[in-house]
């Protein structure tokens, strides 16, 4: 009996300790950063682009909306162009999957479209 104790003991203690590695590692991974500001310039004037402590942009056009437009695309390419080279790598593969499955369709079709194979 004292040595299940022991045993479920030293379970529940190793469970906690892992759990707050977890936790630590967790909140050291997704821990705010320090708001980062930048200046753009945009066709009519210029833009300030304040990123909070999460990463999320706020952008302030100095003289019109289009600017501000100008400023959002920008934010958008720039998050966008992180994953770009593997969906082009994703892209290529499937193109030449497709161009594999097509070729051998020719080579089957070109095989039964003999007269002397067909039978009506």
């Amino acid at each position: 009996m004292k040595k299940i104790l022991k045993i479920t003991a030293y379970f529940i203690s190793t469970v906690i300790v892992l759990g707050i590695i977890l936790a630590a590692s967790l909140y050291f991974y997704y821990r705010p950063t320090d708001p980062k500001t930048m200046t753009l310039d945009a066709p009519n004037g210029q833009v300030i682009i304040t990123s909070d402590s999460f990463g999320i942009p706020h952008i302030l056009a100095l003289k019109d909306d289009n600017d501000a437009y100008y400023a959002l695309g920008y934010m958008h390419e720039r998050d966008r162009l992180r994953p770009a080279p593997l969906e082009e790598r994703t892209f290529a593969a499937l193109r030449r999957r497709l161009a594999d499955q097509r070729a051998q369709r020719g080579r089957a079709s070109s095989l039964n479209s003999t007269s002397s194979a067909r039978t009506w």
